[in-house]
């Protein structure tokens, strides 16, 4: 949420920003992107949505394409290597043109592609400051009449992105209509439309009217099966199919690098432990209770300290630990409330590759009591008894285990 915060304040400063993330970080970001959608932008705007299908690193699967139905937006889906460059090269353009944010989904399957590709000519870009107070900051219905009339403009827009050669005409009765990349289909005796935009070019319901029999392939749930059954009053002409993708749920390794601690916890007996999304949250001692999502924990813990749940314990990464838990502690620290905080010290973001956190997970207000482990050093016993000591306390606490 706040990367795509920083890439809108580049936008607004007039250069070109993309933002990265997974489908499950799209749903943090959910509140600032459909605002920019729907205020629109000033330079280029685009997230790279990677959308986990297959559960690679993921602690679930989802299909983000219906938060293209909230506000209207533009989202590109590239088919190849070359597809994929051509999108990215033209998506700040698009995103000028259109005054929304641009999203570029890629699924695992186009991840793992390789090969080259043709390259384009850098183009003379220019943007200044973009002072339009009355842009960004207006009533409701100005706003929504605003979004309303930047969809029309897009819809024609999208049209204009196929080129004639993408449009097969009819030679076969049976059709195919692919989004996306989608290794396994088969093109025998059938016409083939390939999209690459979300939403759909008008060229569509003519592909789907001129044949006897449709089939939509596509990554993800039904979603762009509904939207051609949508154009068409004879669903029974359409069908789906959905490419295959391998199911690694539950296939995770269950993680041991901080055993000892986890030992000692469950070893005192705590009331209740709560996790946050990450390497240690199916851990092999089984010690944790309950996860809901990254950065959460802490948040989670101070809602069972506040309803008798006496001195629970929440267990976070410093990158989680940063990204909420360290601004839930002032509330926590106001309403009293006693239950012990304890941050795995990774010296950056062990789940997702080591990124180096800018900030210190150490400064936090001085009244609330923080005691640092040594996770080498430390036996078992003593960290059982500093767990025991501080729930004894009963005071809010943090507890860093480097």
């Amino acid at each position: 949420k706040t990367a795509f915060e920083m890439c809108f304040g580049a936008s607004l400063a007039g250069k070109r920003s993309v933002v990265t993330m997974k489908g499950v970080g799209l749903n943090v970001a959910l509140d600032s992107y459909l605002h920019a959608v729907l205020n629109g932008v000033n330079a280029g705007l685009v997230v790279i949505l990677t959308e986990d299908l297959e559960g690679e690193s993921s602690p679930e699967i989802q299909d983000s394409r219906p938060l293209i139905d909230v506000y209207g937006s533009l989202w590109l889906e590239p088919y190849s290597i070359q597809s994929a460059y051509d999108l990215a090269f033209q998506s700040f353009e698009i995103s000028e043109k259109i005054d929304m944010p641009v999203i570029i989904r890629l699924t695992n399957s186009i991840l793992r592609l390789g090969g080259g590709f043709r390259r384009k000519t850098k183009k003379k870009y220019l943007k200044r400051l973009d002072h339009r107070r009355n842009k960004y900051i207006s009533d409701w219905k100005s706003r929504y009449d605003r979004l309303i009339a930047k969809n029309r403009v897009m819809l024609r827009y999208v049209s204009s992105l196929y080129s004639p050669e993408s449009i097969i005409t009819r030679k076969h009765d049976m059709g195919l209509v692919l989004v996306g990349y989608n290794p396994q289909y088969k093109a025998d005796n059938a016409d083939m439309l390939q999209l690459f935009t979300y939403p759909f070019p008008d060229v569509l319901k003519n592909f789907i009217k001129d044949r006897t029999k449709v089939t939509v392939l596509e990554q993800g749930n039904p979603y762009a099966y509904q939207k051609v059954t949508n154009l068409t009053v004879d669903s029974s002409r359409l069908s789906a199919q959905k490419y295959s993708v391998p199911n690694n749920i539950g296939k995770w390794k269950i993680w041991n690098g901080q055993e000892k601690l986890f030992k000692a916890l469950r070893s005192i007996k705590p009331s209740y432990v709560v996790g946050d999304e990450g390497t240690f949250t199916d851990e092999s001692t089984k010690t944790i209770n309950t996860c809901l999502c990254m950065g959460s924990s802490v948040g989670i813990t101070m809602g069972l300290a506040m309803n008798n749940v006496r001195f629970p314990f929440c267990v976070t990464g410093d990158t989680s630990f940063m990204f909420e838990g360290i601004h839930t502690l002032i509330e926590a620290k106001q309403r009293k409330l006693g239950f012990g905080v304890i941050v795995i010290d990774n010296g950056g973001a062990i789940s997702t590759g080591g990124q180096k956190i800018i900030g210190d997970v150490y400064k936090i207000d001085s009244d609330i009591p923080q005691i640092k482990i040594d996770y080498r050093k430390c036996t078992i016993s003593d960290m059982r008894s500093i767990l025991a000591k501080v729930r004894l306390k009963n005071n809010l606490s943090v507890i860093y285990v480097k």
